[in-house]
């Protein structure tokens, strides 16, 4: 697995020292980047860095860590790309877990944060989603396919917002699958815009299925859950 953290050069490090110090100190030893949108606040040892000398906006920046992602993907042949983004908190063992966890393979990515898709409550399982609904980027796991079908995809190269990356990939992929992890092993703690900081954040943006920091997600089996409920709109 190759896990990703994208930030804003200008916003400030709380957040990403936090989740770079909870990853750094969880034992997971997997090759692990920083993807900063503008010089990055902080830098951390064991962390490779890539960075825009100036502000490019968050669709470009997420771009370029699905690009970073696959390159890795392809120099190893490991088909999974964790993004998160740099203000979210993870279970204990979440990428451990991750890492592990089998994936139904008819989905093009798996999300560990709800976004509310999901009522609270909801039973242990892999949700299967249409990928028209998707919103929120927090923590992602990509297919290498996928990310190379959002790279190479004509939308995208055509898309004129800087942000706004997570309604692109719901444009591109409308009509196809994606999973939402429940419990939800990422939880959103920021309340300021990764795109546009100063700017608070509004409406729905906390997972209805995270259990907590403290819960350990090694406690959870790591075969396809089996509970694949297809949720209609």
């Amino acid at each position: 697995m190759i896990v990703l953290v994208t930030t804003c050069g200008i916003r400030k490090a709380h957040y990403l020292g936090r989740l770079l110090r909870q990853i750094d100190a969880g034992g997971w030893k997997g090759r692990r980047f920083i993807v900063s949108d503008g010089p990055p606040t902080i830098i951390s040892g064991g962390w490779q860095v890539t960075a825009t000398t100036k502000r490019e906006g968050q669709k470009k920046a997420y771009w370029r860590a699905l690009a970073v992602g696959l390159e890795e993907s392809r120099k190893s042949s490991d088909d999974r790309i964790l993004i998160l983004e740099d203000d979210v908190e993870l279970c204990t063992n979440a990428l451990r877990y991750m890492e592990r966890a089998r994936l139904p393979g008819m989905l093009d990515f798996v999300t560990w944060f709800d976004g509310h898709v999901i009522p609270a409550g909801a039973a242990q399982g892999i949700y299967p989603v249409n990928a028209q609904y998707f919103f929120c980027l927090q923590g992602v796991t990509w297919k290498a396919a996928t990310a190379e079908a959002l790279l190479t995809s004509s939308i995208a190269a055509n898309w004129g917002e800087l942000h706004s990356g997570d309604i692109l990939v719901a444009k591109i992929l409308r009509g196809r699958r994606y999973g939402v992890h429940v419990p939800n092993l990422v939880q959103h703690l920021g309340s300021e815009s990764i795109c546009n900081p100063g700017q608070k954040l509004t409406g729905v943006r906390t997972s209805n299925n995270y259990p907590g920091a403290a819960f350990d997600a090694s406690t959870l089996g790591t075969r396809d859950p089996g509970r694949r409920i297809v949720l209609s709109r």
